[in-house]
Order: C-alpha cells, then structure tokens, then sequence
C-alpha cells in the first residue's frame, strides 16, 4: 500500500501518513470482512485525490501570501520585496498560516486556534518561532509595512 501511494505522491511523509490513514479507516470497520484489497485501494485512492485537493488549496494560499507579502511591502524596493516573499515561504505551513491569519486576517490568537483546531498557546508559540525565523532572514528592522511587525 505504502509503494502504491509514494508513486502518487512525491513527499515520502506525507505518503507514509496517508497509507497509515488507509489502514485506520480499515482498522474502524465493523468486520475484516469489509476490507479487501480492492477495498483498500479505493480508500488510498480517496486520500490521495482528498491529499491533492488539499496540496492545490494550500499552493494558492501560499501564492496569496506570497502576493501580499509583495502588496504590503509596495514601499520597499523590489529587491526587498522579493526577500519578504521568500522569507515568508520559508517559513513552515503552519508558522506561515498562523502568520497569514494574524497579520494580513487580523484574527486574534483565539480565533486563529480555532481556525486551525489547535490550542491559543500554539498558536503564539507558532506566531513566536515565525517572527524569529523572519527576523532572523530579513534582519532586525524588517518594517511595518512588510506585514511581519510584531503587532
């Protein structure tokens, strides 16, 4: 199952996580019986077109960080904002998300744990980490207009 699904999907994590999802969802069925082979296919099946979905969903949300990250730094040159922009997608998903949420949503820690199903605590420990890796890239006085002030 596991080879099945890597020659679907390049990231070799993201693979193994979505054949181990395979074998939990037939792991809940009531009888082994329900679960062939076949059966086991169309599940894995199911999880890489929903993985897809996902993957399409997040590239455009990385692209529209990206070009906000280019709008709010209209002010700086286009050096500058070049280097707002590849700093900000160096930033992991879910530190560019909860910096997304914050900065260009304007959601509060609350609301952005809410948004991501997690706790307010990781959510500032996120914020907290994707400042420090933005500050650390783009130096100490990254300004305001770049988005990533520390609000």
């Amino acid at each position: 199952m596991l080879q099945y699904v890597q020659r679907r999907v390049q990231d070799a994590g993201d693979a193994e996580e979505i054949a181990t999802e395979t074998f939990a969802v037939a792991w809940t069925k009531p009888t082994s019986s329900d679960v062939s082979l076949p059966w086991l296919f169309v599940t894995a099946r199911n999880k890489i077109k929903a993985y897809h979905r996902q993957s399409a969903r997040r590239r455009a949300v990385e692209d529209r960080v990206g070009d906000e990250a280019m709008t709010a730094a209209a002010g700086l040159s286009q050096i500058d904002r070049l280097s707002v922009r590849d700093a900000v997608a160096s930033l992991t998903r879910r530190e560019r998300e909860v910096i997304m949420l914050t900065y260009w949503e304007q959601l509060p820690a609350d609301e952005v744990a809410e948004v991501l199903g997690c706790a307010a605590g990781s959510v500032w420990t996120a914020l907290s980490r994707g400042r420090a890796k933005l500050r650390k890239i783009l130096g100490d006085d990254v300004p305001a207009e770049a988005g990533v002030n520390d609000g």
